[in-house]
């Protein structure tokens, strides 16, 4: 019942594309593309990276049909999102309006804490923004904490709006005695 809250599952951060045909069109074609280079082995292996930059500036905009299964893990697809489109030199074709959005996106799924009781054992980010986030079974996720902070820093973001205390809190309660988590 809450997997359908956002308007377009598949859709990364969520934003208003001018044409939403236009948007799934290119996301087919970029995937058709790949498969078939991959396919046909007489193509060179070189890196496309004119295409590579297209694909991943797709995958920061709408999530192509077969990896709407990853609605789930919305901030980790960002993360290497981002992370392609910085070690292909570029992260500078992300306008400063749509870094600014995605910044807002990535503090959207921060979890404060609770604010009568103070408690921060459930501090840190949340995956996606397609579940509510006021049910009871819903914490933090110590991998998503960790890929919102490199996401946030790959996009230049000072991390002053970062709750540290409260994600420092809500770690040491996940962790075992051992160390371990």
């Amino acid at each position: 019942k809450y997997r359908n809250r956002s308007p377009n599952r598949s859709q990364l951060v969520p934003r208003v594309p001018a044409n939403m045909a236009d948007v799934r069109e290119d996301s087919t074609n970029i995937t058709e593309e790949c498969e078939a280079i991959e396919k046909d082995h007489s193509v060179p292996k070189v890196l496309l990276r004119a295409k590579h930059v297209k694909y991943f500036q797709q995958m920061l905009n709408l999530l192509p049909h077969m990896y709407e299964k990853l609605d789930s893990s919305r901030l980790t697809v960002l993360y290497f999102s981002l992370s392609a489109l910085d070690l292909l030199g570029a992260l500078d074709q992300i306008s400063e309006e749509r870094r600014k959005q995605i910044i807002e996106w990535i503090y959207s799924l921060q979890v404060k804490p609770i604010t009568e009781t103070g408690d921060c054992k459930r501090c840190g980010f949340y995956a996606t923004d397609s579940l509510p986030h006021c049910l009871a079974e819903n914490y933090g996720h110590v991998a998503m904490t960790y890929v919102a902070l490199c996401s946030l820093t790959i996009l230049g973001d000072d991390l002053s709006r970062v709750d540290r205390d409260s994600i420092v809190k809500g770690l040491q309660h996940l962790q075992l005695e051992s160390g371990a988590f």
